[in-house]
């Protein structure tokens, strides 16, 4: 039962934080919208353009994933060391696995990228002409 709990959490973690990076990059996209025209019609592809929007969001990630990676063994510890001076009989273990980090560090770049699939696909919709004639 606490298993089914905990990967119910799991289950909406992920759904919430793949949400937030589609709502990021989705604005990133309409905020860029003349940078993209601009690129377009100086002619570079739509590939080339997903693909500088690609990296960007592989590299936030991953750095947003290893920041948080941090945090969290660094909150466990702190937590750890409140436990341990306040004398409570609760003894929290930190337990180090890497295995677990490359897993959650996979996971929330994998998230990150399928999360960003639909603004990545209206940069295919946008016009260079409309773009520059508009702004």
């Amino acid at each position: 039962m606490i298993n089914l709990f905990f990967i119910v959490i799991i289950a909406l973690s992920l759904i919430v934080t793949g949400l937030s990076v589609a709502n990021t990059a989705i604005m990133n996209v309409r905020e860029r919208t003349r940078e993209i025209g601009i690129l377009k019609a100086l002619g570079a592809s739509n590939r080339q353009v997903i693909l500088i929007f690609l990296l960007e969001i592989l590299i936030m990630s991953t750095i947003g994933s290893v920041v948080g990676i941090a945090l969290g063994i660094g909150g466990a510890y702190l937590a750890r060391y409140i436990m341990i001076k306040l004398n409570l009989p609760i003894i929290i273990p930190v337990i180090l696995l890497p295995t677990l980090y490359a897993y959650s560090l996979v996971i929330a770049v994998a998230t990150s990228i399928v999360a960003s699939i639909p603004s990545l696909m209206t940069i295919t919709k946008i016009r260079p002409m409309e773009v520059l004639r508009i702004e």
